[in-house]
């Protein structure tokens, strides 16, 4: 009896100190990985922060994204250089505003020949025809007015290009038929990069200078006194001529513009579009979008010399 009480009670200390081994080898084990769990989570936290921190400087202000966008067109464009709104700004502040004006400026020399070059080629068009003292007498409407608009835009090579436009004051006038002309659509011109980006097209980008001296004048008569700087000298502003075909500024000009351009591609085999009439397509590739007084010429590289025929067709117009 005395035997089995020692041997139970060996037993339960000896569970005890099985029990206290556990305990203490569980215990040396958490403290050796202790450090290594801190450094674990510091480095856990380290990189958070380095994560949020890389996360916040990549993102970029609406405005800043939108200051710089990446051209898609690359080098196929060949139009003429832009300019910022600021230099846009800049320049249509210090356009002249009468005649008077370029002709007194430094740059003068440019501006006369500018205006020479616009009085020769109405003249040589045949744009108006001068009415004779009697029949000037006779006239029973007031003739409209007219003016020179001096702009200056940039070349290719970035140097300035000095316009000279002769307009008359269509605001004066007050009796005329019908004047809407549709306009090319943004989307139509976005439609257009976006086939230049992704096929590697090219666009070519021309400036009609006489493109509202083409169309012929309707049944409408038009008077129009000549502004100062005509050939005529101080007599122009006391001649009064008929118009023959358009000007800048008449009411119907962009409807007669419009008509004149539309039949004459029509008869180089284009087609306007259906979605956007100043969009006129042709079988072998070319796009032309025709926007007031510019033309928008997109093609393949394979159509490169169709286009140069298209060009010196328009340049004959």
């Amino acid at each position: 009896m005395h035997e089995a009480s020692n041997e139970k009670a060996e037993n339960a200390h000896s569970l005890r100190l099985r029990q206290e081994d556990r305990t203490t080898q569980h215990s040396a084990a958490v403290a050796e990985n202790l450090p290594h769990s801190w450094c674990l989570r510091r480095k856990d936290q380290t990189a958070w922060r380095s994560a949020a921190a890389i996360n916040k400087s990549s993102q970029v202000e609406p405005a800043a994204a939108a200051a710089a966008p990446a051209s898609p067109i690359g080098s196929h464009v060949t139009t003429s250089q832009g300019k910022t709104s600021a230099e846009a700004l800049m320049t249509s502040a210090t356009d002249p505003v009468t005649y008077a004006e370029p002709m007194e400026s430094p740059q003068r020399d440019h501006w006369k020949r500018a205006t020479e070059e616009v009085s020769t080629s109405i003249l040589l068009n045949t744009t108006c025809s001068t009415l004779n003292s009697r029949e000037a007498r006779q006239l029973q409407v007031k003739p409209i007015g007219s003016k020179w608009v001096y702009k200056t835009k940039p070349n290719s090579d970035g140097s300035p290009r000095y316009q000279a436009l002769l307009v008359i004051k269509g605001y004066k006038q007050l009796d005329f038929g019908e004047s809407y002309a549709p306009v090319g659509k943004l989307t139509t011109l976005r439609y257009l990069i976006s086939l230049i980006g992704r096929y590697g097209w090219n666009m070519d980008h021309l400036d009609a200078v006489a493109v509202f001296l083409n169309p012929e004048m309707d049944d409408e008569d038009i008077y129009m006194t000549l502004p100062e700087g005509w050939p005529e000298g101080l007599n122009a502003p006391k001649i009064i001529v008929r118009l023959r075909k358009d000007l800048y500024g008449h009411k119907q000009a962009p409807r007669l513009r419009y008509d004149d351009i539309n039949a004459f591609l029509l008869s180089l085999v284009f087609t306007p579009s259906s979605a956007d009439p100043n969009l006129h397509l042709r079988s072998d590739g070319i796009l032309i979008l025709l926007y007031v007084d510019n033309v928008s010429i997109s093609y393949p590289e394979a159509a490169t010399k169709a286009v140069m025929e298209v060009k010196v067709r328009l340049s004959e117009k």
